[in-house]
């Protein structure tokens, strides 16, 4: 994803927040606060969850025997490379303390590997 896609996902994403915040603030109070909480990621099972979120994407590729991964052309290097350079970003940031969700997402990213890429 580009710096511009990121930073168009994250005014997204907090407008979203502000939208729920706004229209359920009196009812469902625990939404906001517990979407709050997983982006702060100030406590390890938000660090978990996050990490485990890498590993969804990864899953459905899987699932899907990569049908995505080859109507978007990546190949089985671009899509390792990938792996290998997010999940060196995880561990050196919220993944640190996260040794279990971290073997997962490898796991799930050594699978994702082996999906058909032609």
């Amino acid at each position: 994803m580009s710096e511009q896609d990121q930073k168009t996902k994250e005014e997204a994403e907090g407008k979203a927040l502000e939208r729920i915040k706004k229209e359920y603030a009196d009812s469902f109070p625990w939404i906001a606060e517990t979407i709050e909480a997983y982006e702060s990621l100030a406590t390890p099972e938000a660090r978990f969850v996050k990490v485990f979120d890498k590993a969804l994407p990864k899953l459905t590729h899987v699932l899907n025997d990569g049908v995505v991964i080859r109507e978007l052309g990546h190949t089985k290097e671009s899509v390792c490379e990938f792996h290998s350079a997010q999940r060196t970003k995880l561990q050196t940031t919220y993944g640190a303390d996260q040794d279990a969700a971290m073997a997962f997402l490898k796991h799930a990213a050594d699978a994702c590997e082996e999906v058909r890429y032609s």
